[in-house]
């Protein structure tokens, strides 16, 4: 049973023990100036991977390529404030250093050191919304994003990053795989976070150089002593402590990013083999090392650091793994799973929880990804799919249970596009989005009753979902027309039962946003062209912030439908109703199924047949976990 790939999907019982291979060092060659008037060629097997010709010289000139200093600046700041501290893969003042030198001697950097440039250019424009990019480089955001990625693509290839044991190199191709996920499909990024695995194993097995300084020095080309034999890293003891960090906070950077695309492209995550099981990277501040220093500073264990985000996730990662054996054991029993649950989520809650401050940024969307991670894994042991009737026979405490569960998650995604605290970190949202989960609580939400306050709530957290991501219900593909079909077919269940239930009651009325998605639907039920949207300027409230909705509906002819009209085409508000996100502490520990619950009491969960069942294009006439062998194969083609 697998619930769209993700969190623990593809975790193995027979977990092995990493085997630890000493890679050999190649010989590099030596790489030329990139100074103005030098042709840099391409490596044929980078050109393999990145399409350029074998031979030949580079048609773009990077120099001319980069940036004006006033741009370069502002890269550097967005990618400071939006990308670095989720990622923590570069040592900051070092790098300030190299965009100083990049805009006022560029005909000095290295090749790894232009790469690294480009790189971040790019995962800068990535993380900014589509008007921001216009407005602060007058470019807009997807044109910029594909020079950018190109250009990093070049330096990496001219920098030949496939033979090289550089740091640097390997910094620069993990910030260049978090700029391309958002352009390239999942199966590509698969191949390419493989590369980049197998280029952190090689960087990993080889000792770091004595000096960082003298690493400098090498211009980041992999100055590496051959005569010693790449032990396990030892992350407290290396005879340099810096250069271990770093090499640590980049493998497993590249190591979440590989887990997240192996997730999107439908693969099963292998974690034995030849995958060395390297310790995280220290709980400690940029400020507290530097590239001279050769010892560990003393450890910082009471209060959470910048890298608080970053080992969550990782350790959340490693958690997983070795808790995976009962986890994804179909044999294991509902109780051993939640208290397999319960031990992860108290664990994290009194190491990092605990400390964190909620008015900090960064610790708050720490906290909400740490608690959507113990939800999911909860939605997970819970999983209607792993009924042999698919969920039919599951009694009624453990569909709330479910339904309760799936709507504080959904809050969290939420919480993501409308909290403006964590703005500069919406990227991470979208890159993220869990629409599974979305779609668990839809079709959950059908065995609730249909005037309870939280079905109430998850249909205004779907309201909000369609207003930050309108294309799950505009795009024309399989995705968008299942989101569409199951929009539908979950509100007319709602609307049915509640007649049922309470004839002479009021039917619950969706929220605008829905209640477009609905008559456009049943537009084309009726044959008729759906109407053709205006915006005006009218302002709809999301946890405070403003937001523009359409206050008008205009037709294929270009008329504007009078108010009467309007009212009973969208069925409901006109505005998002207000989403009040509560505290998610709660959510580590809360929502787990009654004791002494009997999971052998059957109650049926089979709906009535939908009136619109000509319009059933997905080819199931109740939506049901019968239908989610479907949507597990289509979500894992998402590219969110």
């Amino acid at each position: 049973m697998v619930f769209g790939q993700n969190l623990w999907a593809g975790l193995r019982e027979d977990f092995c023990e990493p085997q630890r291979v000493e890679t050999p060092v190649t010989e590099e060659r030596p790489l030329p100036a990139a100074g103005s008037g030098t042709t840099l060629s391409v490596d044929p097997p980078a050109a393999l991977i990145f399409g350029y010709p074998a031979t030949g010289p580079v048609y773009t000139d990077l120099k001319n390529a980069h940036p004006q200093p006033v741009h370069a600046f502002m890269l550097w700041q967005t990618y400071l404030l939006s990308v670095n501290p989720l990622s923590k893969v570069i040592w900051a003042p070092q790098v300030q250093d190299l965009v100083i030198q990049a805009t006022s001697a560029y005909d000095s950097l290295s090749a790894p050191n232009i790469a690294l440039m480009f790189s971040i250019y790019a995962a800068a424009v990535s993380s900014l919304p589509e008007d921001e990019c216009q407005a602060k480089l007058g470019e807009p955001k997807q044109p910029l994003l594909a020079k950018y990625l190109a250009c990093a693509q070049q330096a990496l290839a001219a920098a030949g990053f496939l033979r090289s044991t550089s740091l640097v190199l390997l910094q620069a191709f993990a910030i260049f795989l978090l700029a391309a996920r958002q352009s390239y499909d999942a199966n590509t990024m698969w191949i390419l976070t493989g590369v980049g695995v197998r280029m952190g194993q090689r960087l990993l097995a080889t000792a770091p150089p004595k000096s960082a300084n003298a690493a400098l020095k090498c211009n980041g080309n992999g100055c590496v002593d051959k005569n010693t034999k790449p032990d396990k890293i030892d992350s407290t003891e290396s005879s340099n402590f810096f250069e271990t960090q770093m090499r640590l906070r980049v493998w497993w950077q590249i190591m979440l990013i590989d887990g997240r695309v192996t997730q999107l492209a439908g693969q099963a995550r292998n974690f034995c083999g030849d995958t060395p099981d390297h310790p995280l990277p220290a709980s400690l501040n940029d400020s507290d090392i530097n590239p001279q220093m050769t010892g560990a500073p003393p450890p910082i264990s009471d209060r959470p650091t910048e890298m608080v985000f970053c080992l969550l996730r990782y350790e959340m990662g490693k958690l997983l793994i070795s808790k995976g054996s009962v986890l994804h054991d179909p044999a294991s029993t509902m109780a051993e799973r939640d208290a397999v649950i319960d031990n992860v989520a108290t664990y994290f809650k009194e190491k990092y929880l605990d400390f964190l401050d909620r008015a900090i940024p960064l610790h708050q969307i720490a906290r909400a990804g740490a608690n959507a991670a113990i939800l999911k894994m909860r939605l997970m042991a819970h999983h209607p799919g792993q009924y042999p009737d698919k969920g039919k026979s599951m009694p009624q405490a453990e569909h709330d249970m479910l339904f309760k569960t799936s709507v504080e998650m959904v809050s969290i995604l939420v919480l993501g596009f409308t909290a403006m605290n964590i703005g500069p970190f919406r990227w991470h949202t979208d890159v993220y989005f869990q629409l599974d989960a979305v779609v668990f609580m839809l079709i959950e939400s059908q065995t609730q009753d249909p005037f309870d306050e939280q079905v109430d709530k998850a249909w205004s957290h779907v309201a909000s979902v369609l207003l930050h991501k309108p294309h799950l219900v505009r795009e024309q593909d399989e995705l968008g027309r299942a989101v569409r079909q199951l929009i539908l077919r979950a509100w007319d269940t709602r609307e049915r039962r509640a007649r049922q239930l309470s004839p002479d009651k009021t039917p619950p009325k969706p929220p605008g946003l829905v209640a477009d998605v609905l008559a456009e639907l049943r537009q084309q039920k009726r044959g008729q062209q759906p109407k053709q949207r205006v915006t005006r300027g009218t302002a709809a409230q999301v946890n405070g912030s403003q937001v523009e909705d359409d206050d008008q509906v205009q037709d294929t002819a270009g008329g504007v439908t009078d108010e009467e009209t309007l009212v009973s085409t969208r069925g409901g508000s006109t505005a998002v109703e207000s989403l009040v996100i509560p505290t998610m502490d709660a959510s580590l520990t809360g929502f787990v199924p009654p004791l002494g619950l009997d999971y052998s009491t059957t109650a049926s969960s089979s709906l009535d047949a939908s009136p619109f069942n000509d319009m059933d294009v997905l080819g199931w006439e109740t939506t049901d976990w019968d239908s989610w062998g479907y949507w597990n194969t289509l979500l894992q083609s998402q590219s969110m």
